[in-house]
């Protein structure tokens, strides 16, 4: 059923107390969380990403620009090797998961600048965790950078050994062939060339690995300078529960449309027939008339106004009726009409009389039945008595 603009003005009249009631539900259950909520203090603290820059055999560089460090550093975050050692040291009575889920971070655009907050009930505490998880990061990069690079060193230290034992076997090698006795012969000569030459080319890689060898010892100097406290934690002034007030507003506000999604969809499923109803569209027949409720009419042989009060609105509405349905019916004559509603009291019987009445006004053989086998009220409008019923003549 197709809800117009009058449809949703009949739903708020219909369901104004759920419209009220949802507001209040909403901002009642907001003040309850509110006010039972322990206020929360967020501390930041701010760390700089230095990249590191070695030179050496490996693409060291790439490993760790300052975006790729940002990124690995903040997953390094909620890991147990940086919150173990924060619990220990300050004694928290938490577990590293629980920790983890105090603890946030991200990395600033466009910066080597990374974000650490941390929430506590206790605005001291929160700016110390902080600090302390801060700390911890940093020492953990700076044992991961000092391991990397111990490996390399290893690397480095094996073939500059290497590299001056072939040195020191080549010298030799040219030494003993330069005293000996056939050293003008020319294949002695070209083997002091290709000697020279393999010479010169370990002497340039043993100088090129003692740059390295330099390279890699500054890099360990500065390991523990990749990841700086740019602005340390501190303690802060408010904490960051939601205000009260706009708390209330968004939940009577969340109450409200909870409650208009409810009233659309009952007016949706709604398929009850009320006096308001557009007949017309929802028969796809046009009207025929539309009687006057007579609200104080008595039982009885009252109910008959068009015989009562035959100059009143409900008769004339009557009379339209019969009318209308000579009209309707002029094409095809129907010898039977049958009169219903939903439920009971809604005037039936009050109708059917009267419309009896008004055919039989204009001499037509008219047959009233009272088809109600449970609560017969015709013979009471008519004031007859009921000995013989429907049932009896079938």
């Amino acid at each position: 059923m197709e809800l117009e603009w009058h449809h949703y003005l009949q739903l708020v009249r219909r369901w104004w107390w759920l419209l009220v009631l949802g507001p209040l539900v909403g901002a009642g259950v907001a003040f309850a969380v509110t006010s039972r909520g322990e206020p929360e203090y967020e501390a930041n603290v701010l760390l700089r990403v230095n990249p590191a820059r070695i030179a050496g055999v490996v693409e060291y560089d790439d490993l760790f620009n300052s975006d790729t460090q940002a990124k690995t550093y903040r997953q390094l975050v909620w890991t147990t090797p940086v919150l173990g050692p924060v619990i220990e040291d300050l004694g928290l009575n938490e577990s590293v998961e629980e920790l983890g889920n105090k603890v946030s971070a991200w990395q600033i655009s466009n910066t080597q600048l990374m974000q650490l907050s941390v929430t506590d009930d206790d605005p001291t505490a929160a700016a110390k965790i902080a600090n302390a998880i801060a700390g911890s990061l940093s020492q953990q990069v700076s044992k991961e950078a000092t391991e990397l690079s111990s490996t390399i060193q290893t690397t480095i230290d094996k073939q500059t050994v290497e590299t001056q034992r072939l040195i020191a076997e080549t010298s030799q090698q040219i030494q003993t062939l330069e005293q000996s006795p056939s050293v003008d012969a020319p294949a002695v000569q070209e083997q002091l060339s290709g000697l020279h030459t393999t010479l010169n080319q370990l002497q340039d890689a043993y100088s090129e690995l003692m740059r390295t060898t330099q390279a890699m010892n500054l890099s360990n100097a500065i390991a523990g300078y990749q990841l700086t406290i740019a602005a340390a934690a501190q303690p802060p002034p408010t904490s960051t529960a939601a205000n009260p007030i706009l708390s209330i507003a968004f939940g009577a506000l969340s109450g409200l449309l909870i409650a208009g999604a409810m009233v659309s969809v009952l007016g949706y499923l709604d398929r009850t027939v009320r006096a308001g109803t557009d007949f017309a569209s929802l028969v796809g027949a046009p009207r025929l008339t539309a009687i006057p409720e007579q609200s104080k009419l008595p039982a009885g042989p009252e109910q008959l106004f068009v015989l009562t009060q035959p100059k009143s609105d409900a008769a004339e509405a009557i009379r339209v009726l019969r009318i209308n349905l000579g009209l309707a019916t002029s094409a095809n004559k129907i010898k039977t009409l049958a009169i219903m509603s939903p439920g009971p009291g809604e005037g039936k019987s009050t109708i059917a009389a009267n419309l009896a009445v008004a055919l039989a006004q204009t001499g037509l053989s008219t047959m009233l039945i009272d088809a109600d086998l449970r609560r017969p009220t015709l013979h009471q409008i008519f004031d007859v008595p009921n000995e013989r019923g429907y049932r009896q003549v079938l």
